[in-house]
């Protein structure tokens, strides 16, 4: 199993790095946002699944103790990320949509 430390360091990175790319979109370049709706469509999803299975890793792992902490912050730092993910979907749907509506009229 893996030490404690490095239990600890691999779970706030697998929990931070998820969280960067909503935040650089909401709030630097929110103008960006359905711009890049399709590429961030294919790796948000991928972010979110990192995050729940280091959420269940570390459950698992004998040499961390599984607290309310960590169960409060994966959820507050995967909240964000899943709603960024439904957000740009919704926006890139829309853009297909409307586009689809005026070529065709």
């Amino acid at each position: 199993m893996l030490t404690s430390s490095y239990n600890s360091l691999l779970y706030y990175l697998c929990l931070v790095i998820p969280l960067l790319p909503h935040v650089y979109i909401f709030y630097f370049h929110f103008s960006l946002l359905l711009f890049i709706a399709p590429i961030v469509i294919f790796v948000l999803p991928v972010l979110c699944l990192m995050q729940i299975i280091t959420l269940f890793l570390f459950y698992l792992d004998k040499n961390t103790v599984f607290s309310i902490p960590y169960f409060l912050l994966f959820i507050v730092v995967f909240l964000p990320s899943t709603y960024t993910y439904f957000v740009l979907y919704l926006s890139h749907r829309l853009r297909i949509t409307l586009f689809l509506t005026t070529t065709s009229a």
